[in-house]
């Protein structure tokens, strides 16, 4: 998930600015959905789609908003990943020593 830790910093950094450049900030979005979508992360992607949506609208703080959810989401997601990871090490190596 290192490209999607790089996609959730990069919006932060964007929204840093007095000025957003919103474009910028959606072709980030954009990614980060499209990489949610794949791997079947639905809370992440409508937390992107409601960022993208704030972005669409030029507005600076439902973008904020917007992506503190998506951190959170991001976190949720990873804990969960982290024990799937977890949970299939443990599988290998009983299946090793059963050998």
């Amino acid at each position: 998930m290192k490209s999607t830790e790089i996609c959730n910093l990069k919006p932060q950094m964007l929204l840093g600015y007095q000025n957003v450049d919103f474009s910028n900030l959606d072709s980030y979005v954009h990614q980060l959905k499209g990489s949610s979508s794949s791997i079947g992360a639905n809370r992440l992607k409508l937390a992107c789609a409601n960022l993208r949506q704030a972005s669409d609208e030029r507005n600076k703080e439902g973008c904020l908003q917007a992506l503190q959810l998506i951190t959170c989401e991001y976190c949720l997601l990873r804990r969960k990943f982290q024990a799937l990871l977890h949970l299939e090490r443990s599988i290998v190596e009983l299946e090793t020593n059963q050998k």
